[in-house]
């Protein structure tokens, strides 16, 4: 079914019966829709159906159905409608079994405001029998009435508006907004559309708030929007708001003030004052290299609202605002400000910076008068300028190299000057050449010197210039130097007995040209697990740094010369020597570092000496002292060699010594003498002590025996 609104209208049915009730009449029941029902209606005969009124000129149409609620069959015959301006659609004859209905719509257009009405006949035959059914129809043409009001946001009373009268805005200040409602009644009987709502002739209104337009309003509806003012400038602003309702057009003018308020600026040189725009030239007066002119700027307010200055500020070092009150001012209507534009150049030449009012700018130029001393960097035969506070960059340059740069020092002012001063910062850099200072320079003289760089680092380097007041920033990068050629060790022997002290010597295959710091590094890896301290150099340590000087293949060990003693201790292990090689800070160590391996292997204990020690009327002490490199001994034998005359029934002695030279060995105290010990081993003589002449020791370890040492008694 089809339900609609049509504006203007109301459409009402209204069905009699016509003739005879029946003992078998048909059930029949009319149901309809239209746009202001949320479900149909259901009319019996001799009901109404009332629908919304319709506007002049249009047309409303209503879905009906015929429907048969009865229990018995009947044939719809026909559906006729009278009355002025009703209409219905074609309906054939059809059969309607109990339950069925039969669609048809029915319409109404008039173009005279007012109510009609009219009928709707519907024959139908139950069996043979003939029914006539009959609905009276009403309908009427009605009209919108529009009322417009609007309400000054936030807290504004409602205003009527005629056609054609104002809407005036409160005065708002600029880049602020002030809003207003705008309200749209149908105060009318039937349905009307707001086609088009715009605002014209100024940019500062804005409407905002609208739905999709066209728009239906119903009798009684409201539509509501917000005309928005917000004005760029001050004084007074217009614009119109226009509606098209129907085929209406109303137009409402739109009036509002911007406040603000407005600057002219001024400076007054030599008691002469010249107006300014934002955007515009000022120039001071020529002033002489150390002296100081200013000029009085002024700010007046023509607008129409105080306004306030927040801020005054002028670029460049040789400017300054002097005599200005504490910042923010406001400044009332026709009222002004005053202050002073002081320039007190340091160099000669033009200047040109930017004196900056809030958000106004304008362009101040002025020329000091005197020397100016620039430098220059030589380049390609010609000079090319630094500037002050800039940058001098150096060609990358190998570590232990150096590269350099020519600056020239040049008058380019119009009197004579003095140059006064030269500093360099930064380790990597340097002054070759230097003029004598101080050097007075006329226009258009120079003086030359050179910056050497140095690098002693890898990578981005910096250091600073310092030309009288004037600073500049060097910057170079250290490269890394050439690779050294293959390196070799001298007089250091492959493998070597306990407690020697050999040579090891170092040279390149061919010649550096640049000066190389290096540094021996000795290290032990002992075959018993444990440490060494007496297997170092011969100065002291297990380091030793050595040079080999530029163009020479040979490193230098101080005091020592051409090679360096190490120490091979008294535990069996393997002693290594590695090089490191580096140009100033840099390493340039080839991978793997250079380095000789020296073999102290296992060998049988070392009896170094044997002495007497304590002596009783029974017995006597043997100290004995030596080393055994694998850090183990098993076994002590003695040897008594009988004096003259006398008759010794023992002459050999064997100690079993692995458990106290084990515990001896383990203990933290032996760490700090290698392998090194010293044996006290008490002798008891069942006899006289004198019988013994000497005794010969000789000791065993894995590795054999070792020599043999004789203390004597006599």
């Amino acid at each position: 079914m089809l339900a609609f609104r049509v504006a203007g209208c109301v459409l009402a049915l209204t069905a009699g019966l016509i003739g005879q009730a029946q003992a078998q009449a048909p059930n029949l029941v009319v149901r309809y829709v239209n746009a202001d029902l949320a479900a149909p209606v259901s009319v019996q005969p001799g009901g109404s159906i009332t629908v919304p009124g319709v506007a002049a000129g249009k047309t409303a149409e209503l879905t009906a159905t015929a429907d048969n609620q009865g229990a018995v069959q009947w044939t719809l015959k026909s559906l006729t409608v009278s009355g002025a301006g009703f209409s219905i659609s074609s309906v054939n004859e059809v059969v309607v079994p109990p339950g069925s209905t039969v669609p048809f719509s029915i319409s109404f257009s008039a173009s005279a405001l007012g109510r009609y009405s009219g009928r709707l006949t519907v024959q139908l035959n139950s069996g043979n029998t003939p029914y006539v059914y009959v609905f009276y129809l009403s309908a009427s043409v009605v009209a919108p009435d529009y009322v417009v009001s609007y309400t000054i946001s936030p807290a504004g009373s409602e205003t009527r508006l005629a056609p054609g009268a104002a809407i005036r805005f409160p005065d708002t200040e600029t880049n602020q907004t002030s809003s207003a409602l705008i309200v749209i009644r149908n105060g009318g009987a039937g349905t009307g559309t707001v086609q088009n709502v715009t605002v014209q002739s100024s940019t500062a209104f804005r409407v905002s708030g609208l739905p999709l337009l066209p728009a239906r309003l119903a009798a009684g509806e409201t539509l509501r929007f917000t005309v928005s003012f917000t004005p760029a400038a001050g004084g007074d602003v217009s614009g119109l708001l226009r509606m098209e309702l129907d085929s209406e057009r109303r137009d409402f003018p739109l009036e509002g003030k911007g406040l603000a308020a407005v600057w002219r600026y001024s400076y007054l040189v030599d008691g002469v004052a010249t107006a300014i725009t934002p955007g515009g030239r000022l120039s001071l007066p020529n002033t002489v290299v150390g002296e100081t002119r200013s000029v009085e700027m002024r700010i007046s307010n023509l607008g129409n609202k105080e306004g306030r200055i927040t801020s005054v500020s002028v670029s460049g070092t040789a400017f300054r605002i002097s005599d200005m009150p504490a910042l923010p001012v406001t400044l009332p209507v026709n009222q002004e400000l005053r202050f002073n534009l002081v320039f007190s150049p340091r160099d000669s030449g033009d200047a040109t910076v930017q004196l900056r009012i809030d958000q106004a700018y304008f362009e101040v130029s002025a020329t000091g008068v005197g020397a100016r001393l620039t430098v220059n960097l030589e380049s390609g035969g010609g000079l090319t300028p630094v500037a002050e506070s800039g940058q001098i960059t150096f060609s990358n340059t190998a570590v232990g190299s150096t590269s350099g740069v020519t600056l020239h020092v040049v008058n380019a002012g119009n009197a004579t000057g003095v140059f006064r001063s030269l500093i360099v910062s930064g380790s990597a850099f340097s002054i070759s050449g230097p003029p004598p200072l101080p050097a007075s320079l006329a226009p258009g003289a120079e003086a030359v010197f050179q910056v050497v760089f140095k690098p002693n680092a890898l990578g981005s380097l910096t250091g600073g210039l310092q030309v009288d007041d004037k600073s500049y920033s060097l910057r170079g990068a250290g490269a890394a130097p050439a690779a050294i050629p293959a390196v070799s060790f001298r007089e250091a022997p492959g493998s070597s007995e306990a407690l020697q002290q050999p040579y090891v010597g170092l040279e390149l295959a061919n010649a550096y040209e640049i000066e190389l710091e290096g540094k021996l590094t000795l290290t032990f890896v002992p075959e018993s697990f444990v440490d060494d301290p007496a297997i170092q150099f011969a100065t002291g340590g297990r380091t030793v740094d050595f040079k080999i000087p530029a163009n020479s293949r040979q490193a230098v060990f101080g005091q020592s010369g051409n090679r360096i003693q190490f120490q091979t201790g008294t535990v069996a292990g393997t002693i290594t020597i590695a090089a490191s090689f580096s140009v100033t800070s840099v390493n340039v160590t080839p991978t793997p570092a250079p380095a000789c391996t020296v073999v102290v292997p296992a060998a049988p204990p070392r009896i170094r000496s044997v002495q007497v020690g304590t002596r009783t009327a029974s017995g006597f002490e043997l100290l004995i002292t030596g080393y055994a490199n694998t850090r183990e001994l098993s076994r002590l034998q003695l040897t008594l060699a009988p004096a003259a005359g006398a008759n010794l029934q023992t002459t050999t002695l064997t100690a079993e010594a692995e458990a106290a030279f084990s515990a001896w060995y383990q203990s933290t105290a032996s760490r700090a003498y290698g392998s090194q010990y010293t044996a006290s081993v008490l002798i008891n003589i069942n006899g006289k002590v004198e019988d013994v002449a000497s005794v010969t020791v000789t000791a065993t370890n894995v590795a054999g025996p070792s020599n043999a040492a004789t203390a004597n008694l006599r």
